[in-house]
């Protein structure tokens, strides 16, 4: 099918995870997306974002592209900053007011 290369190409661009938006915005439809997932046996990490089954997810780079607006704080920037040498048990952000944070 000539969309499974479109959706190859934006797994390949995406460096093989891809938000649902990017399939919408290239113009595919959701069913053929939905063949595509289950043909290419992609997983689904989050309600929309979709990766390979070689990907390794970084659970941080998730977090952030669930909510761009969020900033990790507390014992979590200080683990990415390399002021902690064990990953904290939760993951802390920060979030202005308007910013929804229920999805995160």
């Amino acid at each position: 099918m000539e969309q499974f290369g479109d959706l190859d190409r934006l797994m390949l661009l995406y460096a093989g995870m891809i938000h649902t938006s990017q399939v919408w915005e290239a113009g595919i439809s959701r069913q053929h997306f939905h063949t595509y997932v289950k043909k290419r046996g992609l997983i689904q990490v989050t309600p929309s974002i979709f990766v390979t089954a070689e990907e390794c997810v970084d659970p941080f780079y998730l977090i952030h592209l669930r909510c761009i607006h969020a900033v990790f704080s507390h014992e979590t920037a200080l683990y990415l900053h390399g002021l902690l040498h064990q990953e904290p048990e939760c993951r802390h952000v920060t979030v202005e007011r308007s910013c929804n944070p229920s999805y995160l």
